[in-house]
């Protein structure tokens, strides 16, 4: 890093042509910003640039106009900006994770599946425990009760 530049120095033999503000920042204020980073910038890791490409996958595809590529970027761009402002994300709609594997699971493995009830108590047992066994998939009605 530079610590004296010499463009900012007053000798016009040492002076420099214009310089963009970028690389301004980069040279002279790089090491204080770097120096601020609470881990080394070889720590940070490559998920979130992996989950971006997949959500940018995603919004190209399904979120945008096809029509012009002008169209096309806009909408992607506008999609980012909707899913980063978190005002808008807590709005959106959040599917369990539970619900949706449910969902998916064939009706002989959710019957395999045991389930806790809390609203079919006996007045003897403080909760029922029902889990049907792969053996007696047929006969559904022969539940095993379980204390």
């Amino acid at each position: 890093m530079y610590r004296n530049p010499p463009y900012l120095s007053n000798d016009s033999t040492k002076m420099w042509n214009h310089m963009p503000p970028t690389v301004h920042k980069v040279l002279i204020h790089g090491e204080k910003i770097i120096e601020s980073f609470i881990l080394p910038i070889g720590k940070f890791s490559e998920e979130t640039q992996e989950v971006l490409n997949k959500v940018f996958r995603h919004c190209r595809e399904f979120r945008a106009r096809k029509m012009l590529r002008k169209s096309t970027n806009e909408d992607i761009l506008n999609n980012l900006l909707m899913s980063s402002d978190p005002r808008i994300s807590t709005l959106r709609p959040h599917c369990s994770f539970q619900n949706s594997i449910a969902n998916k699971l064939f009706p002989e493995t959710q019957m395999l599946q045991c389930l806790v009830t809390d609203d079919v108590l006996d007045n003897e047992q403080d909760y029922l425990l029902y889990c049907v066994e792969e053996s007696e998939l047929e006969e559904t009605d022969n539940m095993i009760e379980i204390n």
